[in-house]
Formats: C-alpha cells, sequence, structure tokens
C-alpha cells in the first residue's frame, strides 16, 4: 500500500494459475463512542478498455460496536493479460460522507499476465518460420552437439517441460521440466549421432505452463556422411583436428592416432604437408579393407613459431594390387641387410621401381 498515492497493488497475477483469485483483507476501525454501520463498494477506476476491472468487495455491508473492528476482503480476479485499476470505497451509513469519518476511499491496482517464454537461440528460421537448430554434416558414429537457449521475458516465473525425444540419433541434455525466473536464461544441449548416411528431420516440442496459448516447437535437421579413410583416437576426442600444445624449441613431440579404411576395397594414402616442422610416419602406404594404421606425428621447430590452423591434407585412391593376398606396405617398414657398396646402387634402383609399382 503507497500511504501518499493511496494505492493498494495486488502486483502481477498468472490468471490461469489462479482462476480464484488473491483475496486481501482491510481492517476497519470503529473509534467512536457509538456503534455505525459501514458500506463497502468497489468500482472502475476509469472507463479506458486499455485498463480492466475485476476486483470484489465482501462483505458489501458491516456493523461495527464502538471502539472495534471489523473486516472486509477484495478480491482481485484477472482474466487476461492487462493492466486492471478500480476505487475501493467505505461510507458510513448517515456519516458526513465530505469528512474523513464519514467516507474513505483509495486505488485498486493489479495486473494479470501468462508465464511466457522465448527461443533465444537458434535464431535461424525454417520456411514455415519455426525455430531451426541445424547440424553441420557428421561423420556416422561421431557426435555433434548443438545448443538451444531459452529467455524468460515475462514479470513471473515460468516453467517449461519438454516432451521426450524419440529419435534413435538425436539426444537431450537437460532438465525436462525446469523453471526460469524473470529475465533468466536456461541452455541444454541436443546431440546428433548418425548410424546412417542420410539427413534427418525431427521436431522438439514444448510447453510452458500455466499459458494454453504457448507451445514452442524447433526443428532439428542433421545429417550423417561417410568417408573411405577416417581418422579415429586423435587427443582430446577431436574430430580431423591435431593439437600439440606448447613444444620445446629443438625438443621433438610425437602425437599418435589411426587412419581407417572404411571401406571393402584397400586404398593409397599419402600425407601432404605443407606446414614446415611437422613430420608424417608413414607418409605413404597401402591399407585393407575395413583396417586401421597407426600414424605418428612429430614437430620440430629451431625457433620459436606458433601453428594457429596448419592444414594437411590425405590423399586417398581405391587400389588393386597384384597378388590376389593383400600385401601390406608404407614407407615406414625398413629392412636391414650387410650389402658390398657395388651392391648398393642395384638395390636402391630396385627398391624405387618396387615402390613405382606399388604406387
Amino acid at each position: 500500500y503507497a500511504i501518499h498515492e493511496r494505492v493498494f497493488w495486488f502486483g502481477t497475477l498468472i490468471a490461469s494459475k489462479v482462476p480464484e483469485g488473491v483475496v486481501e483483507k482491510f481492517k476497519i476501525i470503529n473509534p467512536n463512542k457509538i456503534p455505525c454501520t459501514v458500506k463497502f463498494t468497489v468500482k472502475p477506476r476509469t472507463q479506458s478498455k486499455n485498463e480492466g476491472f475485476a476486483f470484489q468487495v465482501s462483505p458489501e455491508n458491516v456493523k461495527i460496536p464502538p471502539h472495534e473492528n471489523a473486516y472486509v476482503k477484495v478480491s482481485f480476479m484477472p482474466q487476461n493479460m492487462m493492466t486492471y485499476g478500480g476505487i475501493f470505497e467505505a461510507v458510513v451509513e448517515s456519516g458526513d460522507p465530505e469528512s474523513s469519518s464519514g467516507k474513505f476511499t483509495f486505488e485498486l491496482r493489479g495486473e494479470g499476465t501468462l508465464p511466457t517464454l522465448l527461443i533465444a537461440k537458434p535464431t535461424q528460421l525454417n520456411e514455415d518460420g519455426l525455430p531451426l537448430l541445424k547440424f553441420k554434416k557428421t561423420k556416422l558414429n561421431k557426435k555433434t552437439t548443438e545448443t538451444i537457449t531459452l529467455q524468460n521475458e515475462g514479470a513471473v516465473p515460468a516453467t517449461v517441460r519438454f516432451k521426450p525425444i524419440k529419435h534413435d540419433n538425436l539426444e537431450f541434455k537437460g532438465l525436462m521440466t525446469t523453471t526460469l525466473q524473470p529475465k533468466e536464461y536456461y541452455s541444454f544441449d541436443i546431440v546428433f549421432i548418425p548410424t546412417k548416411a542420410e539427413p534427418i528431420s525431427y521436431q522438439l516440442e514444448f510447453e510452458t505452463l500455466h499459458n494454453p496459448f504457448e507451445c514452442h516447437k524447433v526443428v532439428i535437421q542433421g545429417e550423417g556422411y561417410q568417408e573411405t579413410v577416417t581418422f579415429e583416437n586423435l587427443p582430446e576426442e577431436l574430430e580431423d583436428e591435431l593439437r600439440f600444445g606448447d613444444v620445446v624449441v629443438n625438443k621433438a613431440k610425437n602425437v599418435d592416432f589411426n587412419i581407417v579404411n572404411t571401406s571393402d576395397r584397400p586404398v593409397r594414402f599419402e600425407w601432404n604437408v605443407i606446414e614446415p616442422g611437422f613430420t608424417f610416419l608413414p607418409s605413404v602406404g597401402h591399407l585393407r579393407p575395413r583396417s586401421s594404421k597407426l600414424i605418428k606425428v612429430k614437430f620440430l621447430t629451431a625457433s620459436a613459431v606458433e601453428v594457429k590452423s596448419g592444414e594437411v591434407t590425405c590423399d586417398v585412391k581405391n587400389i588393386t594390387q597384384a597378388s590376389p593376398q593383400f600385401v601390406d606396405w608404407d614407407d615406414s617398414m625398413t629392412e636391414v641387410r650387410l650389402v658390398r657398396p657395388s651392391e648398393l646402387r642395384v638395390l636402391a634402383l630396385k627398391k624405387a621401381n618396387e615402390r613405382k609399382r606399388r604406387e
């Protein structure tokens, strides 16, 4: 109650959550030596359509003995999202309406609202105007994560309730039901794990409790793909990325991972390293169908250097070997033999011819 403004504020109420309204009691005192009868009324404060009226008073009159008091109840029952106003009036029967002891008035105010939530992320929309969460193309059986963020822009707490995701390639990482305070944000993750090389589309649905007009939908799209050769067991579980961290000058640092042939045919691979200081071993070789091979990468530099996004490509092509049985080969394989100096040139030429034939 604001004394100087003579206004009682009921606050902001959710209409659908409290259909019976909110009731406040006011104490009416008879300070005189004789009993009095007081009549109570509530009426609209204005005729404007921008302000509603949703107040009731009970009882409508009461008899108060000398030096005693009585209570009157005023109910506020908002039905719509708008501001409400009214006038509370207490009049003493046969009293002087021009004096403060014969008539007392003050304003009633309140606000009706509904809890509401805004989808702050994603911001992209599809052709139907629905929020679109689009995953990047993802390798089969790999994980890609995207985030959805909600915001409570209203003046009252809002509770969100999600429908369970019924899709084998999607995972919901968050609370199925949670309450957001006014102006609060809530973020949760959706994980995409494709098992087939095809696009998927799914509609995530969730509702705002106590708001029958608000049912949210987010369209989720993703696509899985399969490569002939993939890279597994990369450090920090990264995808197609090698991180060496800090490396001491003139001291080599090694990182290992596996190159995997996912196809049913043998392949030849060869690394193309542009950034100086990096060495891949083996740098070229053959992979049998459905097999893997360990790749060792060394970084060594003689001076301080920073490599943020050095690009390395791996050329891959299908091959057919002359032998009916697959013959494993790569340039890390060595053979130690004692030979005479006269034989060295002949052996070197033979090795070169063998390598050309394998390639």
